[in-house]
């Protein structure tokens, strides 16, 4: 008799995967909150849903006898060892413009939120101080000038949106050749030099080993004591202890950041006692459009690699897929 296939997901709930998948594999949703523990759970499973709620690494792949595939809910797939699944004949896919716009847009309105002191304001008239406005001077986004870090889709997205704001745009991308895919954003060819003239820096770079604590506090010194930093890509991009020194010296204005190294947050993190910092609970991509998005390419990707074939969005484009399965 067959083994039945099995599709794990190792964090939150399981519903829609359970109501998705259930006529053609069972659907196994235990917490695994270890390196340990996925690799334990993984032994017998076919597909692993995976996000950055967990790290897929090595040891938990040498460990994964029966995987077919991965399924990264995200753009990115930094939690995954990728070579390592390669070298076991395992597919990678993952959702490369499922929540584009959605993680565009948050990035914009952290920007205002940002520039304009609305969460202080609305902080003010919980507490009964309407007056406490008259403190809440801001800045108009017009004629301002934005710098993206990393420029692919949501870095362009980003661009274009804030071109329509009227801002001026320039960014940073050293993998990406000239000409600027959005004609009315220009290419700077040095970080430094980018963060020394923007008013406003928005951060869109995956997290590898050369980007990580790409923003450190030699960079935020460098850039104006009234410019303000936004973060919605990854954790571990800006080095956060240099970026408290840089908020609680006014080295900058402030920071918005929707991503952390360590989520959630720590109770203990002195971000917590700033006030010139913005931090949401890494939310940019939950939006109701871009969630029917995923769950379709989700669906078609997990049930092409269940029966053995590349999915519609294959990362490791090299692997040669196992010939033997249990």
């Amino acid at each position: 008799m067959a083994k039945e296939k099995v599709i794990l997901k190792p964090y939150g709930n399981a519903e829609r995967e359970r109501k998705a998948f259930s006529h053609i594999a069972g659907v196994r949703n235990v917490s695994c909150q270890t390196e340990q523990e996925l690799a334990e759970a993984i032994s017998d499973v076919d597909i692993l849903i995976a996000d950055v709620d967990i790290q897929v690494t090595r040891k938990v792949l040498e460990n994964a006898r029966c995987l077919r595939g991965i399924m990264a809910c995200s753009i990115g797939v930094d939690y995954i060892d990728v070579p390592a699944a390669t070298e076991a004949g395992v597919y990678i896919a993952n959702l490369p413009d499922y929540c584009v716009n959605a993680v565009a847009e948050f990035a914009i309105g952290l920007i205002f939120s940002m520039c304009r002191h609305i969460p202080k304001g609305t902080n003010y008239v919980n507490s009964g101080n309407w007056e406490g406005r008259r403190l809440l001077k801001g800045f108009e986004l017009y004629e301002k000038q934005l710098g993206v870090v990393g420029f692919g889709k949501i870095g362009q997205a980003v661009g274009q949106k804030a071109v329509g704001l009227g801002m001026h745009v320039s960014y940073y991308d050293p993998y990406l050749g000239p000409p600027s895919p959005v004609p009315s954003c220009l290419p700077v060819s040095d970080l430094g030099q980018l963060l020394a003239n923007s008013d406003v820096i928005s951060v869109h770079v995956p997290l590898t080993e050369r980007t990580k604590d790409l923003i450190s506090f030699d960079e935020l010194s460098s850039m104006k004591p009234t410019a303000s930093l936004i973060n919605v890509a990854r954790g571990g991009i800006v080095n956060e202890g240099d970026l408290y020194r840089a908020l609680d010296e006014r080295r900058i204005a402030g920071a918005a950041l929707d991503v952390l190294a360590v989520e959630p947050i720590e109770e203990d993190s002195p971000l917590l006692s700033l006030d010139n910092v913005i931090i949401t609970p890494h939310m940019a991509w939950n939006t109701v459009e871009a969630k029917e998005k995923a769950e379709l390419a989700i669906s078609e990707q997990v049930e092409q690699m269940l029966d053995g074939n590349a999915p519609t969005y294959l990362v490791n484009k090299e692997v040669v897929p196992r010939k033997e399965l249990c």
